[in-house]
């Protein structure tokens, strides 16, 4: 009874350790953390700036999703995922033995005066990383008393989105202070406001700010005091490029036999800042079966591209088509409009239909006028009740006659099935020739059609010619 039950315990243990076992590995680790201020001393209240070197191990390259906590005093204050490899938002993938950084910040407003302990632990998020001592970095940093105003805003920015700047403004004196703060960006003002800061105190002026062109910017904050300088600070960002890419105007038909290709074309604008190539993909139900890419496109211009769809592969009925615009050198301000959908239709391969009526037999002459091979099924139906089947596989405008023999007297109707779907049918009466409704010849009233209408056409011109003399 004993054995029995450590047996139990036993596997009850190795069950979860299977289960890690069988997720992928990758092996990351903390190369080093830099910090700014660079001699780790950060006022209160201002953001301490860190460089993280995450290491790929790896003999292969990375890309994933990095999670990476921030523990202040064995306390975590912050849990950031970072999606590395993905290219259209500007990330590579971490080569073989090679490293990315990652920048975030710490905010100190709600900590106290002294050193504090940072542990920052980084670690794959979608695998299992085998060797956990690399994950861990340590540090200690100082926070002390403000004496001087700075800037707070995001580092890295986007051409045409509105951004937050603000400006701290300390006052470590014990009287209030009215003062008077102007923000620059390149030198040009872009706004000022007057704020109140209370005696030992930190208050702040926001203003809103959205870049329009690419490149570096630097802030400059002056604050004054009954009109004499107080304080400075300065602050710099970069700015990518981007772009609003709009799809619209799909033009495809909504109806195409199999084995046809599916011609469609649809129009791209850029109602954005700047240019970039940009990458179109098309989807059925899910998987890509085309890709165009524009070498570039303007801000305020407009393409129609063109694209195909082979429909030999997917199966007989209604499909959904999926057109995707994914710039390739520039962010995408509303990305709502960057994808169009649209149904369409595959039928089954049209066919020519003939049949002869013989002495207790029916001859059926069957051309496939599709575009591939394909199967097709021939019934002969009485009175509702099949007597008798065939089935037969044609190329392309191939041909082929089947003889239906030892039939009763009377009438019989000849159905045609592909995909199991009957595509023509005619009846045919033993003893006389074949009585063809008019559903059964679609591929011959098609050619009577333009044959007729061609005809109107010119008789019509003729006609015009004689009634309107030239002058």
């Amino acid at each position: 009874m004993t054995n029995r039950l450590l047996a139990v315990v036993l596997v009850m243990l190795l069950i979860p350790l299977l289960s890690i076992g069988a997720q992928q590995q990758w092996d990351l680790g903390v190369d080093k953390v830099s910090v700014s201020p660079l001699n780790g001393e950060v006022q209160q209240g201002e953001p301490l700036l860190l460089s993280i070197y995450i290491r790929n191990y790896e003999d292969r390259l990375f890309s994933g999703v990095i999670r990476v906590n921030l523990y202040i005093d064995e306390e975590l204050k912050k849990t950031e995922f970072w999606d590395i490899g993905d290219i259209s938002k500007g990330s590579i993938p971490i080569p073989a033995g090679g490293y990315t950084t990652v920048t975030t910040r710490v905010r100190t407003a709600n900590l106290t005066l002294g050193i504090h302990d940072l542990k920052v632990v980084v670690s794959p998020k979608d695998y299992i990383d085998p060797n956990l001592e690399n994950n861990v970095y340590t540090l200690k940093f100082s926070v002390i008393p403000v004496v001087s105003a700075f800037i707070e805003a995001e580092q890295s920015m986007i051409q045409g989105e509105e951004y937050e700047i603000k400006v701290h403004i300390p006052n470590p004196s014990g009287n209030p202070l009215d003062v008077k703060v102007r923000l620059f960006v390149n030198g040009t003002e872009i706004g000022s406001d007057t704020i109140y800061v209370p005696p030992k105190s930190i208050s702040m002026a926001t203003f809103t700010y959205i870049p329009k062109s690419v490149g570096s910017l630097e802030f400059k904050a002056l604050v004054k005091k009954e009109g004499q300088s107080f304080s400075e600070a300065y602050f710099t960002a970069e700015v990518k490029p981007s772009c609003d890419l709009k799809l619209e105007d799909v033009s495809a038909p909504d109806r195409v036999f199999k084995g046809e290709v599916l011609q469609g074309k649809i129009r791209i604008s850029n109602e954005g800042f700047s240019p970039t190539p940009v990458n179109i993909t098309v989807e059925v139900d899910g998987e890509i079966l085309d890709s165009v890419e524009v070498p570039s496109l303007r801000p305020e211009e407009t393409k129609v591209v063109t694209f195909s769809v082979p429909t030999a592969d997917l199966s007989v009925g209604n499909h959904t088509i999926t057109i995707s615009a994914n710039p390739l050198n520039a962010a995408d301000l509303d990305r709502s409009d960057n994808e169009y959908s649209l149904v369409f239709k595959i039928g089954p391969l049209p066919v020519s239909l003939t049949a002869k009526a013989g002495y207790r037999t029916i001859e059926v002459n069957l051309t496939n006028l599709g575009g591939i091979i394909a199967t097709f099924d021939v019934k002969i139906v009485k009175e509702g009740i099949e007597v008798d089947s065939s089935s037969v596989t044609l190329d392309p405008m191939g041909s082929d006659v089947l003889k239906f023999e030892e039939l009763d007297d009377g009438n019989y109707t000849v159905e045609v099935f592909n995909y199991g779907i009957k595509v023509a049918s005619l009846r045919v009466s033993l003893g006389g020739g074949p009585e063809v409704e008019s559903s059964n010849i679609q591929y011959w009233a098609l050619v009577l059609g333009i044959i007729v209408a061609l005809v109107a056409y010119l008789g019509f011109t003729r006609w015009t010619k004689k009634k309107w003399p030239s002058s």
